[in-house]
């Protein structure tokens, strides 16, 4: 299910409940992981203003344009991998994000998921950007364009986005999301690249 299904999911003016919480698992190929949890009423979705990190975020936000409720209330730091291929298109990310709320602040980056040292750099750098981080969706992810018979060139580098890419973010963010007084959260995205192109 793509993250843009899968925002439009999450409860976003009720008061969470044990079956909100389950609708969220349920949403899609997520795991979560409530880094402080607490009271019901603390979840990190119903903060007043969330700062949201999202990785992938150029092509990802940019589908949740009809979804104004969300991207009104959200504060955004996004991140897209390729400088050559995702650049303009986080660029335009951030514009139209802007453009539907003036209120709205974006922090738009290209980061590589596959190095631990520039995702760290990209966390340092949201947390100069922001005092605290509330959700975390750890997005980032590619494809084989020729599926098993890929080269191994393209297999490592699938596997280094869509499983250490994954680690990578959670190693760096969650340090700094510890401290926090409030709740935060993480949803990690599993990429169809493991049921669609078995080795």
């Amino acid at each position: 299910m793509p993250m843009s299904e899968c925002l439009s999911r999450l409860p976003l003016n009720s008061r969470p409940s044990p079956r909100n919480a389950s609708s969220i698992r349920a949403a899609g190929c997520l795991r979560t992981c409530i880094v402080h949890p607490r009271d019901a009423s603390q979840h990190p979705w119903l903060h007043e203003r969330p700062v949201i990190v999202i990785t992938c975020g150029a092509s990802s936000v940019r589908k949740l344009g009809g979804r104004r409720d969300v991207l009104r209330r959200v504060h955004w730091a996004c991140a897209s991998r390729s400088p050559t291929k995702n650049e303009e298109e986080l660029k335009r990310t951030a514009e139209e994000l802007r453009a539907i709320c003036a209120e709205t602040d974006v922090f738009a980056i290209t980061v590589d998921v596959s190095s631990f040292d520039a995702v760290k750099a990209f966390a340092d750098k949201v947390f100069q950007w922001s005092d605290e981080v509330n959700v975390v969706l750890n997005n980032a992810g590619v494809g084989l364009k020729s599926g098993s018979w890929s080269g191994l060139d393209a297999w490592k580098t699938m596997i280094d986005v869509n499983l250490m890419g994954i680690v990578n973010v959670q190693h760096a963010f969650v340090p700094h999301m510890m401290p926090n007084e409030n709740p935060g959260l993480f949803i990690n995205t599993g990429s169809k690249q493991g049921i669609t192109n078995p080795p």
